[in-house]
């Protein structure tokens, strides 16, 4: 069996003052019983996540098919500048907001977010830059030092993804990723 993760990707390259915001979202899925509280090794990274727990039945509309009986079944908090990507999932599209031509087949290069933060892409067709989370990318993916990984959880419902953007106080982009 392979593994798979759901990330919660605030829709801004540089969130501001992402630790708190981090830990403000980490205390309030604790408050739901959503996570378990303490750190472990239940998330596939060299760091530890937090646990799945009993509240998190309430997050998705089949809580049958929640990770339970897995040792990978929880969430892993990013405040790094990362590149939330579908793994295996691969890309289907990746559209230039500014002349709406799929720029995929093109030669592109968006290390300059990863590497020296740089969040503007230049289109190699209209050579117009725009930031890297305006591209339409289907399947999608995130851009930010912020983000949110679960792991093995079953489809999260829009009531939470809602409040999610809600506490983060904006638009987020769901990012599947099989491994």
């Amino acid at each position: 069996m392979s593994d798979t993760s759901t990330s919660i990707v605030p829709n801004i390259a540089d969130y501001p003052d992402r630790l708190s915001k981090a830990t403000e979202i980490v205390d309030w899925l604790v408050s739901i019983r959503a996570i378990k509280p303490n750190k472990s090794d239940c998330v596939l990274s060299s760091a530890q996540g937090y646990a799945i727990d009993t509240g998190a039945k309430a997050l998705t509309d089949e809580p049958e098919y929640l990770p339970f009986g897995l040792i990978t079944n929880g969430l892993e908090v990013v405040t790094e500048r990362t590149v939330f990507h579908t793994g295996e999932n691969g890309l289907d599209s990746f559209v230039c907001p500014q002349c709406h031509e799929d720029i995929l087949a093109e030669k592109w290069d968006f290390s300059g977010f990863s590497e020296n933060g740089n969040s503007l892409l230049a289109c190699p067709l209209c050579h117009n830059a725009s930031d890297i989370n305006n591209y339409e990318i289907e399947p999608q993916w995130g851009f930010s030092n912020l983000g949110f990984t679960f792991w093995n959880w079953a489809d999260l419902n829009d009531d939470f993804i809602e409040e999610f953007e809600k506490r983060l106080g904006c638009e987020v982009k769901i990012v599947e990723s099989h491994i």
